[in-house]
């Protein structure tokens, strides 16, 4: 069974998908972008998806921020962490590190700080905890919600 952290994040609370504006469709280039990061295993620049969804980089971030709820580098690094859990669960013989690098993080120091500001603790914290959902917000007081 996942643990909490892995619930946390693919049931919706982060990674579910974008926070759309209900009721707002959404622009094609943003539609275009997303499929373009959720395809992508290295990571694009901003200015590379633009290019590719025919925008200015400022005109794409404005766009997608504005009908997803999250910069075009938070959703990218929700995608990294969502990927690091599914090695994680797939993959425990494996370490922190290298599941790190796997989903796209650059480096151990750059997925531990986007974690942490994710989750409000370390993936070292939320390897401990038990199976148990409950435990989450004692644990990581600080975790968005």
């Amino acid at each position: 069974m996942p643990g909490w952290h892995t619930r946390f994040f693919l049931h919706g609370m982060c990674l579910g998908g974008p926070r759309v504006n209900r009721g707002v469709d959404l622009h094609p280039a943003v539609e275009q972008a997303l499929r373009v990061l959720r395809e992508e295993d290295d990571p694009l620049a901003v200015d590379e998806i633009a290019r590719q969804v025919c925008l200015s980089p400022s005109r794409l971030s404005h766009l997608f921020r504005e009908q997803t709820g999250l910069t075009l580098g938070q959703f990218r690094d929700r995608r990294r962490i969502k990927r690091f859990l599914e090695l994680r669960e797939t993959e425990p013989v494996r370490t922190l590190a290298d599941c790190a690098l796997r989903a796209g993080f650059g480096s151990y120091a750059q997925f531990y700080r986007v974690y942490k500001a994710q989750t409000g603790c370390g993936p070292r914290e939320g390897r401990s905890l038990p199976d148990n959902s409950d435990s989450y917000p004692a644990a990581c007081p600080d975790a968005f919600v």
